[in-house]
């Protein structure tokens, strides 16, 4: 999970929540199977909450679509997701084809 979450301040809907368009970043660790989960799984300082099980690391960049932030089912955001597992950025990486996600 992630606790690195940065969206553009525009566009927004009238509380300020990113809305239909909103681009945005955020990123965390890789952990096995089974890893417990308890609050993000990454410290307030960025930090991973069990050093000893990183086993990668987790970008997504993406856009807000639907009814941005409120969007309460179907299409919410399309996204493209990197997924570092080697040693060194680049070394192991997966990057699958830009997704959409959703909300039931």
């Amino acid at each position: 999970m992630a606790p690195r979450f940065s969206a553009d301040e525009t566009p927004a809907d009238r509380e300020g929540l990113p809305a239909y368009g909103t681009e945005y970043i955020t990123e965390g660790y890789l952990y096995p199977l089974g890893t417990p989960y308890r609050q993000q799984r990454v410290h307030a300082d960025g930090s991973p909450e069990f050093p000893d099980k990183v086993i990668g690391h987790w970008s997504c960049r993406g856009w807000h679509v639907g009814n941005g932030f409120k969007t309460q089912t179907g299409p919410w955001v399309a996204t493209t997701q990197i997924f570092d597992l080697g040693k060194t950025i680049g070394e192991k990486m997966i990057v699958p084809p830009r997704a959409m996600s959703f909300r039931k």
